[in-house]
């Protein structure tokens, strides 16, 4: 379902919104995890907010893009690689905030109740079926269910992430935080219809031990897009890219593309970048990277992906590529046939007429090298020579001697 394609600019304001288009914001933060999700009516969801060293950048973009009021603040999990900035983004004023309540009192998250109390912020702890009533769009918690995944590993935290179906229209886009290969095989198992994704968000910022293959088959991603972390050679892994690789999943990272944003009509879904590096996951480790620093407003590239959430359109670039040179086909036009011209020809007497047979023309089409069709008129072949004289007489003799000859034989067979 390929049509138009939208092109975006790192700096719009997104505050208001885009009637009749949902936007999906992977910020670039150089540390962590943040995803900023705009309604069409303007309202907004922030996932995550970074780690330490990364919350400025989430602040800025925020500011940036005219967002105040952050409306739905989510933490995916406990870690603070993922809830440093909560406390300052409350600071600017949130509607409500949500978290799974799975806590063993890290510092970062009693940080984020803390400021939720201070700043008087309603807070709901959501499960598996719960839904954040984000305006125009349909937000589904999909994970962790009501008892808690592996609640002795010391992976509790990820495996209880807050995983979140964003979906308008026919497309959606899966947010995944942390989860491992625990909650994978819940989702896999409880949610198999519902976690298939047009876009989705690597968990673990690519980790070893997240994005299975089995995971991958179900949700059958058309591209997905990895977190910005810088200087970690582990992540994304090699292992993971390859999965990506021999699915033939465009493969987006912030380290590289810069601002990633995903936008919507319902129907067909544009990603938008700061850069033009591959999307091949083979060619990522071998992209230059990009500074979170950078200017926000460069000329964004845009690519078209399929809306039917399947991954198995083509992607085609919306950068207008000339069309190629053409060498000119030369047509030959069959003209009309005009009836001849009549001509009074005076044949001596006794001069046989030669008779002509009309010749019948064929037309042939044959493709040109460029894929039209050109006219070539080709004959049956050549024009067919007079007839002979008639009788066998030569055609210059004189009427009176064919008489005479005649008369001649009459008599012989008279005498005889």
């Amino acid at each position: 379902m390929l049509a138009g394609i939208a092109v975006g600019s790192g700096g719009a304001p997104v505050g208001s919104g885009d009637p009749g288009t949902v936007a999906v914001h992977f910020i670039h933060t150089g540390a962590g995890t943040s995803v900023l999700v705009v309604g069409p009516t303007g309202e907004t969801l922030l996932y995550d907010t970074a780690a330490h060293g990364g919350e400025d950048q989430v602040l800025a973009y925020l500011r940036e893009h005219d967002v105040g009021t952050v409306d739905h603040l989510v933490a995916s999990h406990a870690h603070g690689d993922h809830i440093a900035g909560h406390p300052r983004v409350i600071e600017g004023g949130v509607g409500t905030a949500y978290d799974s309540g799975i806590d063993r009192g890290t510092p970062a998250y009693r940080a984020y109740l803390d400021a939720l109390s201070a700043h008087d912020v309603p807070r709901e702890q959501l499960r598996a079926g719960d839904s954040i009533p984000l305006d125009g769009v349909e937000v589904t918690v999909l994970s962790p269910p009501d008892r808690a995944l592996d609640p002795e590993s010391t992976n509790v935290y990820n495996e209880n992430s807050l995983v979140l179906r964003i979906e308008f229209g026919e497309t959606s886009v899966l947010l995944t935080g942390d989860a491992g290969e625990a909650a994978e095989r819940y989702l896999v198992k409880k949610h198999a219809d519902a976690v298939d994704a047009t876009v989705l968000q690597v968990s673990k910022e690519g980790s070893r031990d997240g994005t299975t293959g089995a995971f991958l088959d179900v949700v059958d991603p058309a591209a997905v897009v990895v977190g910005g972390t810088q200087g970690d050679p582990d992540r994304p892994h090699e292992s993971v890219l390859d999965r990506f690789d021999e699915r033939d999943v465009p493969t987006y990272w912030n380290a590289v593309h810069g601002d990633t944003v995903v936008r919507t009509d319902g129907e067909q879904v544009t990603v938008a970048t700061q850069t033009d590096a591959p999307t091949d996951p083979g060619d990522l480790r071998a992209a230059a990277p990009i500074s979170p620093d950078v200017d926000r407003d460069p000329a964004i590239t845009s690519t078209v992906l399929d809306g039917d959430g399947q991954g198995d359109a083509p992607i085609e670039t919306a950068v207008e590529t000339p069309p190629p040179t053409q060498t000119p086909t030369q047509t030959t036009t069959p003209m009309p046939t005009e009836a001849p011209t009549p001509t009074e020809t005076v044949v001596p007497t006794g001069t046989a007429i030669p008779t002509e047979t009309a010749t019948p023309t064929e037309t042939a089409t044959e493709p040109s090298p460029e894929g039209s069709r050109s006219t070539v008129t080709v004959s049956a072949g050549s024009p067919s020579p007079p007839t002979g004289p008639r009788f066998g007489v030569p055609a210059n003799v004189p009427l009176v001697g064919v008489v005479v000859v005649g008369l001649v034989a009459v008599l012989f067979a008279a005498r005889r």
